[in-house]
C-alpha cells in the first residue's frame, strides 16, 4: 500500500515501507526517506478518514523507531490518528527483535510480524 487504503469491515488499513535508521546509509539519505515515507502514510490516513473511516490499522515494512528513538513520525501519526495498531516487520534474526516497540503504547498495540520472530507462524490481527 502506497498512498492509499484498503478496507476490513469498518477497519481502514493503512501502510507504508517506513524506514528506520540502522546505521546503512547516512542520517540525512534516512531521515529524507522517512520523510517521504512519514507523507504517504499521511496521505493514506487522510484518503481513509475523508471517506469516513475512523478506525484505523497500521501496516509498516520497518519498524516504527530505531534503536535510538523511544518514538518518531510514525508512532506520533499512528497515536495522531488514532491508530488501534501498529503492524511491522524487517527485524531479522533474534539479535534484532527488540530494536523497537512492541506490546502496548498509548493505546496502540505494536506488533512484530516478521516470519522468523513468529517461528513462522500466522499472527491474528484481528477477528
Amino acid at each position: 500500500m502506497q498512498n492509499n487504503y484498503a478496507t476490513y469491515g469498518d477497519v481502514a488499513i493503512v501502510g507504508t515501507k517506513g524506514y528506520c535508521f540502522e546505521g546503512l546509509d547516512s542520517w540525512e539519505h534516512a531521515q529524507m526517506l522517512v520523510e517521504r515515507e512519514a507523507k504517504r502514510l499521511e496521505e493514506s490516513f487522510e484518503a481513509a478518514r475523508a471517506d469516513g473511516y475512523s478506525r484505523f490499522l497500521m501496516f509498516l515494512h520497518y519498524p516504527p523507531t530505531n534503536i535510538f528513538e523511544k518514538s518518531s513520525v510514525f508512532t506520533k501519526m499512528a497515536e495522531h490518528y488514532h491508530a488501534e495498531q501498529v503492524i511491522y516487520a524487517h527485524c531479522h534474526g533474534e539479535a534484532r527483535f527488540h530494536d523497537s516497540i512492541r506490546g502496548r503504547k498509548h493505546g496502540i498495540e505494536y506488533s512484530l510480524v516478521s516470519g522468523d520472530f513468529l517461528r513462522w507462524h500466522p499472527k491474528k490481527i484481528m477477528d
